[in-house]
């Protein structure tokens, strides 16, 4: 149960943290200067995903779990 919510909690963290400063930075017109802070934000949002498993490989460690719970 554990790591079902552990993946799932990864998982929207790290896709909430991208699509906010993805929203951020389109209105602004001068996309993601090295000047901004917001460019390092886009940056640590994007490296959420990437070091202990990518989004994907969270949803079928999500996936999995369940199925185990069904007995299937």
């Amino acid at each position: 149960m554990a790591r079902r919510l552990s993946a799932m909690a990864k998982n929207y963290g790290g896709e909430t943290a991208i699509k906010v400063t993805t929203k951020d930075a389109d209105p602004r017109g001068n996309g993601l200067a090295t000047a901004m802070p917001l460019e390092r934000y886009f940056r640590d949002a994007r490296m959420m995903t990437v070091p202990d498993g990518t989004s994907e490989m969270m949803k079928l460690v999500t996936g999995y779990t369940l199925l185990e719970g069904l007995g299937l």
